[in-house]
């Protein structure tokens, strides 16, 4: 393997570190629609609500907040 294929194999890792640092926090908010609809249609994953508490939290502090997440949530359930 050339020193050139080695650069781009290490750059490629460092671009996807960087995607799923910025995209994760996308997909933890999108994600509370799926997980109410599931807590909604089965009471064996209610626990799955512990994951969303940070947001319930950041819902009471800002109320903007908390009407768009609850629309959100109104989608799906």
């Amino acid at each position: 393997m050339s020193e050139r294929d080695e650069k781009r194999g290490g750059l490629g890792c460092v671009i996807g570190l960087v995607l799923g640092v910025l995209f994760l926090p996308v997909l933890y908010f999108l994600s509370i629609g799926p997980a109410a609809w599931l807590i909604k249609s089965n009471d064996f994953f209610r626990w799955i609500g512990v994951i969303y508490y940070p947001m319930e939290l950041l819902g009471e502090v800002c109320g903007p907040f908390d009407a768009g997440i609850r629309w959100y949530i109104d989608l799906w359930t």
